[in-house]
């Protein structure tokens, strides 16, 4: 441990809001391709630092280096989008610690369901984003290439013989469990994203349903979604027709929001003979669960959650791997100084 914190003498700093204590308007509101996200870009840029950006449903996170006032930037950019968050609330990690939390975020052992392998997918995306728009230097560049590369160890070591399931194969399985006819069934996603595709890839090994339908807000995405999964492509305007036609709907897109449906959908989704079910992975919500007919069934993210049971010696395996990793990269920045002549 002295060892260690000798060698991260890094000016690597993390300022993290987690849930619950991410706004509501943020949860969801910070895709990757998010223009907020752009927008962040070029104001890191002005602002002179080498930043990244991360934001998912759990989290939203300013990863920076060097001696920048980040706490203070990440406060008044969600000011400027009109959220407010108490500094107490925005936990600060430097040196050693910022590494380790980065490590377990990319690897998913900070998920709500651990392990997942979505958590690797949205941090190489912000890394990627921010190097693309020319805000991320070399030193941040070459921590962001070794947590990857750690995060890929720590997954492999720890679910060798426990694959975690992604996000949607959890969706497609909790509803399987509740539909007994799929031959039959009409099946809808609404949206094109990782867990909408990871969702429709499950239906591969199910008896073949007798209709999917796929719909979105960017018809371009659409239209390669159902060329890739064999679904039928359907237009945004066509969400009420659909979902009061649909014996199982897969919500998975982002939103400030629940969508504004009409009760007269939610009474045609009622009265289906199979009797509906809704499951929404939406962070915020995509549906008002509150406003839903008893007769619809509804699954949220902490319904699919709460069935997510942590195994003890997974997470021991995870935290040794996690270790691990963090002395395998203190040895190699203790060469690379002694090499230096540091």
């Amino acid at each position: 441990m002295l060892f260690r914190s000798r060698v991260f003498r890094l000016p690597l700093r993390v300022a993290s809001i987690t849930a619950p204590c991410v706004p509501a308007a943020c949860r969801g509101a910070f895709g990757s391709e998010s223009a907020r996200f752009h927008e962040a870009d070029i104001a890191l840029e002005q602002a002179g630092m080498s930043a990244v950006l991360l934001g998912t449903c759990h989290r939203v996170e300013l990863i920076w280096w060097g001696d920048h006032d980040g706490v203070g930037w990440l406060s008044r950019w969600l000011a400027a989008h009109g959220t407010s968050v108490p500094l107490e609330h925005i936990q600060v990690l430097r040196a050693e610690r910022a590494v380790r939390h980065l490590m377990a975020v990319t690897a998913g052992l900070e998920s709500p369901r651990f392990g997942e392998v979505e958590s690797q997918q949205q941090v190489k995306a912000a890394w990627r984003r921010a190097a693309d728009a020319g805000v991320v230097g070399p030193e941040l560049d070459g921590v962001f290439r070794k947590v990857v590369e750690a995060s890929r160890q720590i997954r492999s070591r720890t679910h060798a013989m426990h694959p975690r399931p992604t996000l949607g194969q959890v969706a497609s399985c909790a509803a399987l469990e509740r539909t007994e006819t799929w031959k039959t069934s009409r099946i809808a996603i609404v949206g094109t994203g990782d867990a909408a595709a990871s969702f429709a890839q499950s239906l591969v090994h199910l008896p073949e349903p007798r209709e999917l339908m796929v719909v979105g807000r960017t018809p371009a995405h659409v239209q390669a979604f159902a060329i890739t999964h064999g679904a039928q492509p359907c237009a945004w305007a066509d969400l009420p027709i659909i979902l009061s036609r649909a014996d199982v709907v897969l919500f998975a897109i982002r939103s400030d929001g629940a969508l504004a449906l009409d009760a007269s959908v939610l009474a045609a989704a009622a009265t289906l003979p199979q009797g509906a079910l809704w499951v929404d992975l939406g962070m915020p919500p995509a549906v008002d669960a509150s406003r839903l007919p008893r007769e619809i069934r509804y699954l949220g993210l902490s319904d699919l959650h709460a069935s997510d049971r942590r195994d003890p010696a997974l997470v021991a395996r995870a935290q040794d791997a996690l270790q691990d990793e963090l002395e395998r990269y203190a040895m190699e920045l203790h060469r690379r100084r002694l090499g230096s002549g540091m």
